[in-house]
């Protein structure tokens, strides 16, 4: 946000004033009709259900966040 200084007149990123919209999936176990093996629906969702949410990899309070998110059934 620093590179964008000076450049959008007198608008300053305040990261205090700042609210961040980001994406959550939350990954449902189902039944894929054979598209997908059993073993590598249950590793997909091992692998999601451990990840860190977006708010975690980017560092950002939680009050300063809101999720939006959806429901992928496997």
């Amino acid at each position: 946000m620093q590179s964008l200084d000076g450049q959008l007149g007198d608008w300053r990123f305040d990261p205090k004033h700042t609210t961040f919209f980001l994406p959550r999936y939350e990954v449902i176990p189902g039944c894929s009709h054979g598209q997908m093996p059993c073993w590598r629906e249950w590793l997909f969702g091992q692998m999601s259900f451990h990840s860190a949410s977006s708010a975690e990899y980017y560092g950002l309070a939680s009050e300063d966040v809101v999720e939006l998110g959806v429901q992928v059934v496997l």
